[in-house]
């Protein structure tokens, strides 16, 4: 009898330790299918007012999260037994609009206010999209500039770089008729613009070109007055290309001046670039230099100034943080900006260019 109670008594014991096993296992089971819910996770990284989560490839969780104003969090989830943890993957400014998943990255879109040129107060709205490499971790920049985007429309990111977007200049209403806009992040050029249109709900695409009004009356025997009226006729003042120039060095508006007058014999004139004509001072980035001989414009070009990102005249701390940031964050850099901080001249924008002008500032301080 008694060796029949502990047998009894053994098999029960085994069986109930079965049972806290299949319920553990259960639990962490559940943890790693369960997907978290962000407005119960207790984290600094996790902020409440505008939130996203997507699929990791290697599993868990991304989530994409901003306090709706000024500031972004992309966090890694990563199931465990204790819970969910987070850990910080990047920090964005300003708070994100929309962010898509696509060629193993994370887009991640932003509206913001584009300065047209540095030392300027001439601002218009701009669509800032950055690409984080879920891989390596890496970040790319690219923007739109003067355009606004309805981002609650059928925005999306495709492989091969394609974003399709319903986009508009600020002044124009954007509505069902509005076409969809696709433009190519992996184009060279930091300024995305337009390749082809699509109606809203899908359909073939066009060209940009080819969808704007034909003005002329089919009806009419009468030439379209939109054409040239004689090309005969010369120009006064043919338009000069504008560029943007590297120049050697910090140099004032006087010794720019006596250089121009000594290499070509023509003078000069300096215009900051809110429209301000210079006398005097520093040339500093972004400030538009003509260069006349006699009455004739010769030519045009937009200085930048090697490592004066910031429209002071010359490499400062200043330079360098704001480099940091369009490294690390993406933060808006204009084209005159990315001219004067490509020192390496290699057209890429990397961590050489900052240690070179790094080496730049302390050198010279």
């Amino acid at each position: 009898m008694n060796k029949r109670l502990r047998r009894f008594g053994a098999l029960a014991a085994c069986w109930a330790l079965l049972t806290v096993l299949i319920t553990l296992l259960g639990t962490a089971s559940g943890t790693q299918e369960d997907q978290p819910d962000l407005s119960q996770m207790d984290s600094l990284y996790i902020l409440s007012e505008n939130q996203t989560l997507l699929s990791a490839p290697d599993g868990g969780y991304f989530a994409v999260t901003s306090d709706g104003i000024s500031k972004t969090y992309l966090a890694k989830l990563t199931a465990s037994s204790s819970g969910w943890q987070v850990q910080l993957l990047q920090h964005f400014f300003p708070a994100y609009e929309r962010v898509f998943m696509a060629d193993e990255s994370l887009y991640l879109l932003f509206s913001v206010t584009d300065l047209l040129e540095e030392a300027s107060e001439q601002t218009a709205p701009a669509i800032q999209i950055t690409r984080y490499w879920i891989g390596t971790g890496e970040i790319e920049g690219r923007i739109i500039r003067n355009a606004v985007c309805d981002y609650t429309r059928a925005c999306r990111a495709e492989d091969g770089g394609r974003l399709c977007l319903v986009t508009a200049p600020p002044s124009v209403e954007i509505t069902d008729t509005t076409p969809l806009s696709v433009y190519r992040f992996d184009s060279s050029d930091y300024e995305l613009v337009v390749s082809e249109t699509m109606p809203q709900e899908g359909g073939e695409p066009s060209d940009p070109e080819s969808s704007k009004p034909d003005t002329s009356d089919p009806g009419s025997s009468t030439p379209d007055s939109s054409k040239p009226e004689d090309s005969s006729q010369p120009e006064e003042n043919p338009p000069v290309e504008v560029r943007f120039h590297l120049l050697d060095g910090p140099v004032t508006v006087t010794e720019m001046e006596q250089l121009y007058l000594e290499q070509t014999g023509g003078t000069v004139q300096v215009t900051a670039a809110d429209g301000t004509r210079k006398l005097k001072g520093r040339v500093v980035t972004g400030d538009i230099v003509d260069v006349w001989i006699g009455d004739r414009l010769d030519s045009r070009v937009i200085a930048c100034i090697p490592g004066d990102l910031t429209g002071r005249g010359k490499p400062d701390s200043n330079d360098i943080q704001r480099l940091y940031e369009f490294l690390t964050n993406g933060v808006y850099l204009s084209d005159a900006a990315a001219t004067a901080a490509d020192l390496n001249r290699d057209n890429i924008l990397d961590t050489g260019d900052l240690l070179l002008l790094k080496n730049l500032v302390y050198q010279k301080s």
